[in-house]
């Protein structure tokens, strides 16, 4: 165990604007253990970690000002650094609701990155799912036994993580990028910050073709696909019908679930298609008023949120 020291250094809990913490994902990490202790931001382990679950942290939840903002700083837990083998850290095909790119596992034979083990209690555990929308936005996952090292002691037991569901952001060059605040040796997919991840994936050159619009008026899950459906998604779109005027016109056979879906649907793609400009912002908007962090259009709750967040009634 470190001998115990204050760290006071207010770089790792900066004071972002919006913008700010979009840009500057995964966030300023210590290099070394620390602990949230007893209300208090302490460098080294400082607490009984053999009753804790190990995560494997990829993203910003290795950061004190996101684990700050998801437990408080009241909230006791640990963070010490490990390395990954065989795999490396990209840019996961989602994005939260303050317009940033997370996280995700990657294989990459030989790579070996530096990281971090977050120790949580079960409680603790449960809220971290929420966070993370297991099921919908990331699977929880056991590591494979010895991708994962701890560096401040010996640990032979098992170490969990989350994974994307939706998998890596192929970008325009269709494969991922490697977030480049993340150190590694033997990587071999190109680098790049969040914030030109964010500017490639929200400019003009990612805007939907009608291809892309014509695919989101069905889903395998919500949705059964018919013509008709289809036909009358696509032709409300190309006459630039807003999606309170598609919702007129859908056939009676589509239940809630479905009516949520295609009315989410319709409004994010029409979005994006015909005022791309403020795409970014509208979303994130949306997002930051129901309360989610990601588009989850594969998520029935999501959905019905966002089609509650469209018919509210306009301010008078």
């Amino acid at each position: 165990m470190k001998k115990e020291k204050k760290i006071t250094e207010l770089n790792f809990f900066p004071d972002y604007s919006y913008f700010e913490r979009a840009i500057n994902y995964p966030y300023p990490t210590p290099d070394y253990a620390y602990s949230f202790f007893k209300g208090k931001f302490i460098q080294g382990i400082h607490l009984d970690l053999e009753k804790r679950i190990p995560i494997l942290s990829v993203g910003s939840n290795r950061a004190p000002m996101q684990l700050k903002r998801k437990f408080s700083i009241n909230q006791d837990l640990c963070v010490t650094p490990a390395v990954l083998y065989n795999s490396d850290i990209v840019y996961a095909a989602s994005i939260s609701a303050y317009g940033s790119i997370p996280a995700t596992q990657w294989p990459s034979i030989n790579a070996e990155v530096e990281l971090n083990v977050l120790w949580l209690t079960q409680e603790q555990l449960n809220v971290m799912h929420l966070t993370e929308a297991v099921g919908i936005a990331y699977n929880f996952v056991k590591m494979n036994s010895g991708t994962v090292k701890i560096k401040d002691f010996e640990f032979n037991g098992d170490v969990y993580g989350y994974v994307s569901v939706a998998g890596s952001l192929p970008f325009e060059v269709n494969e991922p990028y490697r977030l480049s605040e993340i150190n590694g040796i033997n990587v071999n997919l190109k680098s790049i910050n969040e914030e030109k991840s964010v500017t490639d994936e929200l400019n003009d050159e990612n805007k939907f073709d009608l291809e892309d619009v014509e695919a989101l008026a069905y889903y395998d899950v919500l949705v059964k696909e018919d013509k008709k459906t289809t036909k009358i998604f696509m032709k409300c779109f190309k006459n630039k019908e807003t999606y309170k005027e598609l919702l007129n016109k859908l056939p009676d056979h589509i239940d809630r679930i479905g009516r949520f879906y295609l009315i989410t649907a319709y409004w994010f793609a029409y979005t994006n298609y015909y005022h791309n400009d403020i795409f970014g912002d509208e979303i994130n908007n949306c997002l930051h008023d129901i309360d989610q962090e990601k588009v989850l259009l594969s998520s029935p709750h999501f959905c019905k949120k966002v089609y509650h967040y469209l018919m509210r009634p306009e301010p008078v």
